[in-house]
């Protein structure tokens, strides 16, 4: 390990979730609810015994439902992603970021092959506080980005896939204030 890397002494996490789902008919249009909360506490030390601390707090909200379009075939997802997090670092500086997902997912499937086209529109807000500048000297940022993705797939026996997925994400420059 290179001496300027500092690995972790002492990391603590702490994770909880709770999930809904809701099936509403035969043809398997479904709700699926997802919250969370992450707390991870992180004690550095590097390679000449000095130490730093992160802590983490995260929370998120995921509402998505999946609904037949036309066939049993041809699904089309649609949700929402919407999350907190708050990062400290000890000396060091804060950030916290708010962020906001909208998705649409198309998925088709025909006999062993499957095709899925899809969007992610990401709306984020940060603040990043530096502790060696004064209060006033609080950064703020927004931002957006699209990450679009598109996949096929081929499923063989019972058990096995073969996938090949493009992903690409376009950035809309950030604002600072």
């Amino acid at each position: 390990v290179p001496d300027e890397i500092a690995l972790a002494s002492i990391e603590r996490e702490f994770v909880f979730n709770t999930t809904y789902v809701r099936t509403f008919n035969d043809k398997g249009a479904n709700l699926y609810v997802e919250t969370g909360y992450a707390n991870l506490n992180n004690d550095y030390r590097d390679n000449f015994d000095a130490k730093s601390k992160e802590r983490l707090n995260s929370t998120y909200l995921l509402l998505e439902s999946n609904i037949p379009v036309l066939s049993h075939k041809a699904w089309l997802l649609v949700g929402t992603e919407d999350g907190y997090t708050n990062t400290l670092y000890h000396g060091v500086e804060r950030t916290q970021t708010m962020y906001n997902d909208l998705y649409v997912q198309f998925d088709y499937k025909h006999g062993p092959w499957f095709f899925t086209l899809g969007d992610r529109y990401r709306i984020m807000t940060y603040w990043q506080k530096p502790y060696d500048v004064p209060e006033q000297n609080l950064w703020h940022h927004s931002g957006n980005h699209h990450g679009y993705v598109g996949s096929v797939g081929y499923t063989f026996g019972s058990r096995h896939t073969v996938q090949g997925t493009f992903a690409h994400r376009y950035v809309i420059p950030l604002k600072t204030s």
